[in-house]
């Protein structure tokens, strides 16, 4: 009850409530007759020859000493606790006080003037009651008052004019924006508003030299990482939703020319035993190996009889009448495709042509 007795507000100080604390905690002071041991008027008393005070010197110093202490302890109770213990070490009153408005009572703090702005702009009445929504707004005007106290001084006037262009250009920017935000806010004086305009526009130079993203929420190769194999482009948007792509370039469904892999060998699948590598293969191939999925795909008779390349599974290359690869024995070999020299794992079609086999 007597820590209750010592509280000289209901609401405790923190990093936000400065002014409206110290208005609270100055009358209340000044209700108990020891508002001088803040403001330094009720000084400490003096003995006139300190090494040997009389015994009414050493009377009235500890009178003052307790009373000081006492107002110590006030303030202290009415401060978070976690805030109290940066001025545990303080000797008097009048040093307490000082500091905490030396920490917390700046009148220029443009970070807080700035907060203070974007809150009442934003404030809704919503579902509260007319009289709780003009509570809510009269408290952030008034702390703004104790922060920007009225003045008939043409240049100050300038000045908080040019303040608020600057407050309602940073509140316009977007999150990725804070660390710069901060900065700026926390030069004092401010610089001017064609100044912190260069700014931004620097910061917007050196993120595109830099590539960096206009909206730092998600990483692009987590993002390529989902999208996979069948969509490395995403789509404009302009087909319509549920219509199965068609690719120009091999003139089959299911992938588009930027996804076609005759045109992007990288973008093809490997195939291995128990893997959906076939499935989509076979998607690609609009449903059924054939054309050119059969070309590119070695027959079993190549792949026992064929060596080299002729052996592999993959295409080797492509003419304007298909892909020239490996053939089985019912194939024939393309020859039209401009090329001096031609490669296959099947003997009989070098008999074929005529070409003596090496």
């Amino acid at each position: 009850m007597a820590q209750n007795q010592d509280k000289l507000t209901t609401e405790l100080l923190n990093e936000r409530n400065y002014p409206t604390w110290a208005r609270a905690v100055s009358f209340a002071l000044s209700g108990r007759g020891k508002i001088g041991h803040i403001t330094g008027t009720k000084k400490k008393p003096v003995a006139a020859k300190p090494a040997v005070p009389t015994d009414e010197e050493t009377k009235a110093i500890e009178d003052w000493q307790m009373s000081d202490h006492q107002v110590m302890t006030c303030i202290f109770n009415s401060v978070e606790s976690r805030l109290s213990k940066l001025f545990l070490y303080t000797n008097s009153a009048r040093e307490l006080w000082k500091k905490i408005e030396t920490m917390y009572g700046s009148q220029n703090n443009h970070a807080h003037i700035y907060q203070l702005k974007q809150e009442i702009y934003r404030a809704k009445k919503g579902s509260n009651s007319n009289t709780e929504y003009l509570i809510e707004l009269q408290a952030k005007f008034d702390e703004l008052d104790e922060y920007l106290p009225p003045t008939d001084d043409p240049i100050e006037i300038q000045k908080r004019q040019s303040y608020d262009r600057i407050y309602i250009y940073l509140g316009g920017l977007d999150d990725s924006y804070d660390a710069l935000r901060s900065q700026i806010l926390a030069s004092d004086p401010l610089p001017s508003f064609a100044e912190v305009v260069a700014k931004i526009h620097n910061e917007d130079s050196r993120r595109v030299a830099m590539h960096y993203p206009h909206v730092p929420s998600h990483d692009n190769h987590a993002m390529a990482a989902k999208v996979g194999h069948r969509n490395p482009h995403p789509s404009s948007g302009t087909e319509k939703k549920g219509a199965p792509s068609h690719c120009t370039h091999c003139n089959k469904d299911n992938h588009k020319r930027d996804q076609c892999w005759f045109l992007y060998l990288h973008l093809r699948p490997s195939k291995k035993r128990g893997g959906d590598g076939g499935d989509r293969y076979k998607k690609w191939n609009g449903g059924e190996r054939k054309g050119y999925g059969a070309a590119i795909e070695p027959s079993r008779e190549n792949k026992r009889e064929g060596s080299g390349f002729g052996s592999e599974a993959g295409p080797v290359g492509r003419s304007d009448s298909g892909p020239v690869g490996s053939l089985d024995s019912t194939q024939s070999l393309s020859t039209n495709s401009g090329a001096t020299d031609h490669m296959t794992g099947n003997k009989a079609l070098t008999k074929q042509l005529g070409v003596k086999a090496a």
